[in-house]
């Protein structure tokens, strides 16, 4: 399992390239900006988190954790489909800017929630280190 750790490393790289693009798309969906539909705006984001899809698919089965069956990856699972939900309606499919971002509020919460998921283990998240021990 010598690729194990190289593997995890490029699932965060292509984790924080996610989220930055979906920052920066935001940021010129909100600004009015032809960056926004630039045709390689729109394929490159796609791209991005197939991959980090599959390193995450990939990650999952070398260390035998699989969704729905472990908690802690199923309220990844779950914290995923929401945050693609919350990103879409942030970019694209509310009325408004206002509700725009209220809805990339959301996704970038959930993104952090994710993230805390990941850290711990645990589908508590970050509340897991209030608690102490």
């Amino acid at each position: 399992m010598s690729w194990y750790l190289p593997l995890k490393y490029l699932h965060i790289a292509l984790a924080l390239l996610s989220l930055s693009s979906f920052m920066l798309r935001w940021f010129w969906m909100a600004r009015g900006s032809a960056w926004f539909n630039h045709a390689l705006t729109r394929r490159l984001p796609h791209m991005i988190d197939t991959a980090f899809l599959l390193s995450g698919i990939i990650l999952a089965v070398a260390i035998s954790q699989y969704p729905f069956v472990h908690d802690w990856l199923t309220a990844k699972v779950l914290g995923l489909v929401l945050y693609i939900l919350f990103g879409t309606l942030a970019l694209k499919r509310a009325p408004n800017l206002i509700w725009k971002t209220f809805f990339f509020v959301l996704a970038l919460a959930t993104f952090a929630y994710i993230v805390g998921v990941a850290r711990s283990w645990n589908p508590q998240s970050w509340l897991i280190y209030l608690a102490g021990d």
